[in-house]
């Protein structure tokens, strides 16, 4: 009886070691460019960036070569998906509609003195991109809800470069930025801001 009970844990602890022994192998990225940040899209289709370079794979990263169409830039920082849908920001903000295979710039005049840190899909036509602006000096937010056609410049309310960006909804939006602040916007309210300075957490203003 005894062996009975012996064997299972056996093979259970047999299993456990082999997950905890589990161990990474080195890639070869097809560029001697720093690599900041790695996309998955599918098992199979991801994207890798840092610098000027954007690299990818079709076959879960087997292999790895430069990536096509990419509107060229000088400081790739972030890249998100809704499906097929993606976009692309840095110094440039370019949108993909078929998984990475075609790109078009989006970046528009008004944009210049933009440098994007962040971006999130919302969904296929809705995505906020967040970073510096230079001039006037502040945290940037746009937002678009038709794809990309038209990005709408919202206000951040703060001097403080905007760094990630994250959504649970098309309507309910978070950011981090510099200076231990914290921001977060609903489109059917007005905006409110959450703002820590060191370990005070302090306000949550106005909903109306």
């Amino acid at each position: 009886m005894k062996i009975r009970f012996i064997l299972p844990v056996l093979v259970l602890l047999s299993i456990v070691s082999t997950g905890m022994a589990q161990n990474w192998r080195g890639l070869t990225s097809g560029t001697t460019t720093v690599l900041n940040s790695v996309r998955f899209i599918s098992g199979s289709t991801g994207f890798a960036f840092g610098g000027n370079v954007v690299v990818k794979t079709t076959n879960g990263g087997t292999s790895w070569a430069p990536a096509t169409g990419v509107t060229a830039g000088n400081a790739y920082t972030a890249m998100h998906f809704a499906n097929s849908t993606g976009w692309l920001v840095g110094d440039v903000l370019t949108k993909t509609t078929d998984g990475g295979v075609t790109w078009t710039s989006q970046k528009t005049t008004a944009m210049t003195l933009v440098t994007f840190r962040a971006v999130f899909a919302a969904s296929a036509t809705t995505a906020y991109v967040v970073g510096a602006s230079f001039s006037p000096a502040g945290g940037a937010i746009y937002k678009t809800t038709d794809g990309g056609t038209n990005w709408v410049s919202q206000t951040s309310g703060t001097t403080n470069t905007l760094n990630g960006v994250y959504c649970t909804d098309v309507n309910t939006c978070f950011i981090a930025a510099n200076a231990t602040t914290l921001l977060k916007t609903r489109s059917e309210e007005h905006t409110s801001e959450l703002q820590s300075h060191l370990n005070l957490v302090c306000r949550l203003l106005l909903e109306k």
